[in-house]
């Protein structure tokens, strides 16, 4: 469920209603008027009977007739709601919202659907159990926060809003963490300490950097020590033989 193709970003939604409502409309005046011809059809050889119009061989070629009849019309009122099914997801895939071909067509629940994308990168997803709006995508500005500017998204002058250092805009939108996410949280805060008390112990046991006199692998590299006690062939004989190029 998505971004509007073709036309303005603001027109798009509302048209796509438009041609589904039609389309919609269209489908169950001729599946409505296909039923009665079906059902009239099918109503001619029980009139023929009670009426006594046809005798031997003509009463069963009618019999056939109207039954190939109902048959036309139950071919059509199928292929019919097909296409308008094919249709209505079509004109929803152009608007990137995507929908089960099993998913019965609910008109009511796709009109509220589109109008819901009006304006495409400002798209929303609506829970259908909790009627909850979610948007799907982080605005209209794909180089970052536009703080209220108008920019165009093509513009060369426009430079990069930074989140972090004007953050302060966006403090109180987050929702409280569900439990299950706190949990995660929790584990990757557990997980970041422990890595990092890891590293601190290698950093103070490694025998070149106690051997430098320095206390972090970074000031190691800022000296080129990698660079002074470069060994020639240390990474064959590391891989067990095989030179870098292979």
């Amino acid at each position: 469920m998505g971004e509007v193709t073709g036309g303005s970003v603001n027109d798009g939604p509302p048209n796509v209603a438009i041609q589904i409502e039609r389309s919609h409309n269209l489908t169950n005046n001729a599946t409505s008027l296909l039923a009665v011809c079906g059902g009239v059809t099918a109503l001619f050889p029980i009139t023929a009977i009670f009426l006594n119009v046809f005798e031997g061989d003509e009463l069963i070629s009618f019999h056939i007739s109207s039954a190939i009849g109902i048959i036309v019309c139950v071919l059509l009122i199928i292929s019919i709601q097909s296409y308008h099914r094919r249709k209505v997801i079509s004109l929803l895939e152009s608007i990137d919202i995507a929908w089960d071909e099993e998913e019965t067509l609910d008109l009511k629940w796709i009109i509220e659907l589109v109008e819901s994308n009006r304006g495409g990168k400002l798209a929303k997803e609506i829970d259908e159990t909790t009627g909850a709006a979610t948007y799907l995508t982080r605005g209209d500005d794909l180089k970052g926060p536009d703080w209220g500017r108008s920019d165009s998204d093509m513009s060369k002058r426009m430079l990069r809003r930074d989140a972090i250092r004007h953050g302060k805009k966006y403090e109180g939108m987050e929702g409280e963490l569900t439990k299950g996410e706190i949990m995660v949280a929790t584990v990757d805060d557990l997980a970041a300490a422990q890595a990092q008390r890891r590293w601190e112990a290698a950093e103070a046991n490694d025998p070149e950097i106690i051997e430098a006199g320095v206390e972090r692998l970074g000031d190691l590299v800022r000296e080129g020590h990698f660079e002074l006690t470069a060994d020639e062939g240390a990474m064959r004989r590391l891989t067990g033989g095989f030179s870098e190029e292979e």
